[in-house]
């Protein structure tokens, strides 16, 4: 589901055909000056907790981080495969 606001999209939605087609929704409103946000249930905000503070050193020093997103990305795909 989506909650959207109606004056972030003063030409009206983009076409969305497929559910594919979603991912449109927020480029459309940062496009016309708005900010997005993304809201999970409580389990999966707390997953995607754990790699804001990676994301914010990345804005400060880039070469550092990308070491450090690039591990937190392969833990995470390797507890969800239940490899770890």
């Amino acid at each position: 589901g989506a909650l959207l606001r109606g004056a972030a999209f003063p030409p009206g939605l983009p076409p969305l055909e497929e559910p594919a087609d979603f991912w449109l929704l927020p480029l459309a409103a940062q496009q016309n000056g708005w900010l997005t946000a993304r809201a999970a249930d409580e389990a999966a905000g707390a997953a995607g907790a754990d790699i804001l503070p990676l994301l914010l050193r990345a804005q400060a020093e880039p070469r550092g981080a990308a070491k450090a997103l690039a591990r937190a990305v392969k833990h995470a795909v390797l507890y969800k495969e239940g490899r770890r």
